[in-house]
């Protein structure tokens, strides 16, 4: 399975959504997070979602606080916010629950859900509309990979 990864800022609603599919490391989540820091729309107080539900985790338990230490030291980017982990599998729930208590010390709020519905409505971001969004996830999924082939 091929790798992809998108991701839409969405200023309207201080919000950013980042998408993966295929075989996913850390390295290719960094990649993303080095790409979409760059954007000049990006600001890293709006609140993230990550929908990893396409896609196959292959991440080991040590590579988390790696992966924090580069946003915090590299990126410079954990602002205060809430983080939204979509996921599908037993062992991602795992994984983003594990990365979730590590920046909880960090003003994050990192929450993991298997339904963008309940995610919003954690977000509770008056904002954002549920057909709006469900939308968007259909386009970015459709949309050439802005990652890996940019």
């Amino acid at each position: 399975m091929s790798k992809k990864s998108n991701y839409r800022i969405l200023r309207n609603w201080n919000l950013i959504i980042s998408y993966y599919s295929g075989d996913i490391r850390i390295s290719d989540i960094k990649k993303t997070m080095t790409s979409l820091s760059s954007e000049s729309e990006y600001s890293s107080k709006y609140d993230v979602i990550n929908d990893f539900r396409d896609c196959n985790l292959q991440i080991e338990i040590d590579e988390i606080q790696e992966y924090i230490d580069f946003l915090k030291n590299d990126l410079q980017i954990l602002e205060r916010k809430k983080i939204v982990f979509l996921t599908s599998k037993p062992n991602e729930v795992v994984l983003t629950h594990l990365f979730s208590d590590y920046v909880s010390n960090l003003w994050i709020n990192g929450q993991i859900f298997t339904t963008s519905k309940a995610a919003l409505t954690w977000l509770s971001n008056q904002n954002i509309d549920y057909l709006d969004f469900e939308n968007i996830i259909a386009e970015i999924k459709t949309l050439p990979d802005n990652v890996y082939n940019s």
